[in-house]
């Protein structure tokens, strides 16, 4: 009913938090156990960005498992609180994902995909907004478009 989403820090040197993060693979549960019972109960919490959050890695997650693509998933998060919630490892490629609860695109939502993204990287922020064109290498997407 959960999995365990490890830490990335190959070539990142000491300053990682090396601690796994905890998901649901079923936010139904996840919303239940936590008295969520209505749809303005979760908008209007303080989970709401933890359960947004836990449905997209759970649902990539799924997505990767279904399709066997052998694809490794982490995070990456410093000592000083930056953070990736979502590395997709291709091998050949990685998919740095940020995922935000918001329907309004901020640029400072894609601060740390600038930051980390590397040549080989695509950078994906994934929220409740309209597409927005960004950069060639940073996405601004619906997060259901990117699910697809």
């Amino acid at each position: 009913i959960l999995f365990l989403l490890p830490p990335y820090y190959k070539n990142f040197g000491k300053r990682i938090i090396k601690s796994p993060k905890l998901y649901f693979y079923d936010t139904g549960l996840v919303a239940f156990l936590t008295g969520i019972e209505s749809e303005k109960a979760y908008e209007r919490g303080p989970m709401q960005g933890a359960l947004f959050e836990n449905y997209i890695v759970s649902e990539i997650m799924k997505r990767e498992i279904h399709n066997n693509t052998h694809s490794d998933l982490f995070y990456y998060r410093t000592n000083h609180g930056v953070e990736i919630d979502l590395i997709v490892d291709k091998k050949a490629s990685r998919e740095l994902i940020e995922i935000k609860s918001s329907e309004t695109f901020r640029p400072e939502m894609v601060k740390a995909l600038e930051q980390f993204k590397g040549n080989v990287e695509q950078g994906f922020l994934l929220y409740k907004g309209k597409e927005i064109r960004y950069t060639e290498d940073i996405r601004v997407v619906h997060y259901s478009d990117y699910l697809k």
